[in-house]
């Protein structure tokens, strides 16, 4: 067993001594991803499929060449759209150039690898900024380096270690996070050492070394086959660059050297679905974004990648399949032309060599572990008219968190009844001096009407917040093949003694109920955001929302309040969006029952009708 000394200028990592396996990579160019022969495999690939995504590459690259070079301009406090552009170029550019051998494509690619490299810096104060600009540099490098001079390959190498593994690591504390920084970080430090690793063993194995040891710190907030920061951007973000991380360790060393053991990583194929409703749409807690009311979920690299290095083929056939598809459909063209992906052509190397089947049998609900746990239910698979349920546990303590221990989303009838609105812009609210960063009770951040406790679907007391110190628990055990859950809220509260919540999908009806024990006179709200044209009788929430309807019947009376309109200007709008709540007083007992449930509404016509006849319905 090798010892390595990662001698870096780190303040929290200097002189750490990691142990590692004997790292063995592979001479020559190109090594990341895949070897000469595997490029020749891709080329000739006549499969349906991997024809669209090299026709989607070559019109990615051919619109490419006319665009400027990247330059170094900050948005804010970030680099990083500059350094994802530069990924998605450099990744098109050098693919159409390994397919077709057209200069053209190489010339531009240069023009491009040379405007990076030329930067003062990659702004390594956001060193997430650095790590992609890293990758990019390095895949770039790694697959044109035949047709470089000796003087540029020379400059390319030397930039990848003063502006990239040797940068400024003022901000190292990312170094053993358990978030997606760890892993995107890492994956550009594997990318830079793995392709000077040749002309500098010495440097490049210790950052290699020091990823094989910190890694799993991240890779352990898969636990229970889930991810804590949501399923929409973050997951994909962390999961393709940890899918890139897999791919070239495999590819230069081979062997990822057993980090795809990690208890919760091997059940990553699977995530996704769970968290993906009949509509095709993610329940999108924490700082999941939302990019419309009936936008489906995007393909993701990773889920391919996934598929096919844990022989999980199975797992892309209910969305991913066609979202892929229909991606490859889609025409766009011109300067604002729609993103496939700034690592789309590695779908190349991990497509599925036949078209992919569902599996035989598939369980209707799901519980998925870790700190901020998740739970679904669905009436059925493949049915867009299908009733689903997902809520969470957790709460604001965790990365990317908001105020939403106890939050769900509800679809039936291909609607999204009950929802969750999503994340927001962090630069528009950094150059609004918002704390953003802070989730201590009473900061900045828990006064966004998105992030905020009153606008998610859960349990609000005296007006407080929910503390980061708490987390809510699933009920064990959670049973098998189970159609209700029960949750344990209450150490996300300081003013209750007890706050149990039992969510159960009965068919395609559901039924919410909440216990709360506190102290008597406390003020309780039961919030629920929704969308449309939502109206109030009494105890009854009518919902109505493109075409279809739904009431819901409360324990008290609803109230309604339009939040289309957020309270600050650096905030974003929500148009179409309510907060419903049923407010009650905590008895004398110190006990305080909410129950809300679905009931199917009359239609939009039939209301009309029975307003002019009252009682024919």
């Amino acid at each position: 067993m090798k010892k390595s000394l990662l001698l870096l200028t780190l303040s929290v990592f200097a002189f750490q001594t990691f142990a590692a396996p004997e790292i063995k990579v592979k001479a020559g160019h190109p090594k990341l991803f895949a070897d000469a022969e595997e490029f020749a495999r891709i080329r000739s690939d006549k499969s349906e499929l991997a024809a669209s995504v090299r026709a989607k590459v070559f019109a990615e690259a051919e619109a490419v060449l006319s665009e400027a070079p990247v330059e170094r301009v900050l948005e804010g406090r970030r680099l990083l759209s500059v350094s994802r552009l530069a990924v998605s170029r450099l990744t098109h550019l050098s693919m159409a150039y390994r397919l077709s051998g057209d200069k053209r494509y190489l010339d531009r690619a240069k023009r491009e690898l040379f405007a990076l490299c030329s930067f003062s810096d990659w702004n390594p104060s956001h060193f997430l900024d650095t790590a992609e600009a890293m990758f990019a540099v390095a895949l770039a490098y790694d697959w044109i380096y035949d047709d470089l001079t000796p003087a540029e390959r020379e400059l390319v190498r030397k930039t990848l270690i003063e502006k990239g593994l040797k940068a400024d690591h003022e901000n190292s504390r990312w170094m053993d996070w358990n978030n997606n920084w760890n892993l995107v970080c890492h994956t550009g430090y594997l990318a830079a050492a793995l392709v000077i690793y040749d002309e500098h063993p010495e440097v490049a194995h210790d950052y290699i070394a020091a990823a094989i040891e910190l890694m799993p710190n991240a890779l352990r907030s898969y636990e229970g086959g889930n991810f804590p920061e949501g399923p929409a951007g973050y997951w994909h973000y962390a999961t393709e660059y940890l899918s890139c991380a897999f791919g070239m360790l495999e590819s230069a060393c081979g062997t990822v050297f057993g980090l795809d053991r990690i208890p919760g990583v091997p059940e990553q194929p699977d995530y996704l679905d769970t968290q993906t409703g009949p509509l095709g749409t993610y329940f999108n807690y924490s700082d999941a974004g939302i990019e419309g009311l009936f936008t489906p979920r995007t393909f993701s690299v990773a889920s391919f990648y996934l598929a096919k290095h844990f022989n999980r083929p199975d797992s892309l056939a209910t969305y991913e399949m066609s979202a892929l598809r229909r991606a490859m459909a889609e025409k766009s063209e011109g300067p604002d032309r729609k993103s496939y992906g700034r690592q789309m052509p590695l779908l190349l190397f991990w497509l599925p060599a036949k078209e992919p089947q569902p599996p035989a049998k598939r369980e209707l609900a799901t519980y998925l572990g870790g700190g901020n746990p998740v739970a679904s239910i669905r009436s059925a698979w493949n049915d867009p008219n299908a009733a689903y349920l997902a809520i969470k546990g957790g709460g604001p303590g965790h990365s990317h968190s908001h105020q939403d221990g106890g939050n769900f989303v509800f679809d039936r009838d291909g609607v999204r009844w009950f929802w969750d609105i999503g994340s927001e812009d962090y630069n528009k609210l950094e150059q609004a001096k918002v704390d953003l960063w802070n989730g201590l009770p009473g900061a900045d951040r828990w006064k966004i009407q998105r992030y905020c406790l009153a606008i998610h679907n859960t349990v609000m007391i005296d007006g407080g917040e929910q503390i980061g110190r708490g987390n809510g628990v699933f009920v064990d055990p959670v049973p098998h093949g189970f159609d209700k859950v029960t949750l344990d809220l209450t150490t996300l509260y300081t003013n209750a003694t007890k706050v149990i919540r039992t969510a159960e999908l009965k068919g395609r009806k559901l039924v919410i109920k909440d216990r709360i024990e506190a102290k008597p006179g406390s003020v309780v709200e039961w919030s629920a955001v929704v969308h449309g044209a939502p109206s109030v009788s009494g105890k009854v929430l009518h919902l109505a929302d493109f075409g279809q309807t739904l009431d819901v019947i409360g324990s008290c009376d609803w109230q309604l309040k339009d939040i289309s309109k957020p309270p600050h200007d650096y905030e974003s709008p929500n148009p179409g969006f309510f907060r419903a709540w049923m407010s009650s007083v905590v008895p004398a007992s110190g006990v305080l029952e909410f129950t809300a449930c679905t009931e199917k509404a009359l239609t939009l016509a039939e209301r009309e009708l029975n307003a002019k006849l009252p009682g024919l319905f």
